[in-house]
């Protein structure tokens, strides 16, 4: 009976095992273990796949939307409030400035602007020479579409000023500068003071009404005026 022949691993001549002529069967092969970690890993996976396709996580994200409007909207009212506030503020200062008695340059100018751009009336109020020691001093000051019935604008200084689509029934104009002040589109029927020769200096359109036969001529269109109206500023 044959015994199979078993090959005898060579020896290097340092006294190591040549592995060039062992069976390939021979060579262990390395094998990967799973770790506890990627057992962990591969349970983590599971469990956030089945929350995400269930319907909890349908309410989360509700719950997530509920909790951001709670937060959104009480700071959004907030904001609006202290908004509110401001302006009311604002408005309040705008017309303690105006009404104060001062004359020339005391910034009424800008803050009649703002109170027209708030639509906040400007009925009956005061800016003559006699309730501010002096004329009022509103040269290119934009008050278009401002409701000025009433208002007593005597001896104030509305050079150049932009008056269009103004309401200045009854207003009382004695005295008062309007030379190259726009009117088109004013309201001036009856106006107290009003004359032709204060006309002659201003100007309006087919818009304007005007009391009695007055007239007015066509505003010319709109050019950069080099001249500075400081020099007619009388505080200085």
């Amino acid at each position: 009976m044959n015994h199979p022949t078993i090959a005898k691993p060579k020896t290097t001549t340092d006294g190591s095992r040549d592995s060039t002529d062992v069976p390939e069967h021979d060579h262990p092969q390395a094998v990967q273990i799973p770790s506890v970690a990627d057992g962990l890993v591969k349970q983590q996976e599971s469990l956030i796949r089945k929350y995400r396709i269930s319907d909890w996580w349908l309410w989360t994200e509700v719950a997530a939307v509920v909790i951001g409007l709670a937060f959104v909207i009480p700071t959004a009212i907030a904001l609006w409030v202290d908004l509110e506030d401001r302006r009311t503020q604002r408005i309040a200062q705008a017309w303690e400035l105006v009404t104060r008695p001062a004359p020339g340059n005391a910034g009424k100018g800008p803050a009649l602007e703002y109170l027209v751009s708030q639509n906040i009336p400007l009925v009956g109020i005061d800016l003559s020479e006699s309730s501010n020691q002096g004329p009022s001093y509103l040269v290119k000051v934009n008050l278009s579409r401002a409701n000025l019935s009433n208002a007593n604008l005597s001896g104030a200084n509305l050079w150049s000023a932009k008056l269009e689509g103004a309401n200045l029934q009854e207003a009382n104009l004695v005295e008062a500068d309007q030379q190259e002040a726009n009117l088109e589109g004013a309201n001036l029927w009856p106006t107290i003071g009003l004359t032709q020769a204060k006309l002659d200096t201003a100007c309006g359109d087919a818009e304007t009404e005007l009391p009695g036969r007055l007239t007015i001529r066509v505003c010319p269109e709109e050019t950069d005026d080099s001249r500075n109206p400081e020099d007619n500023d009388p505080a200085q």
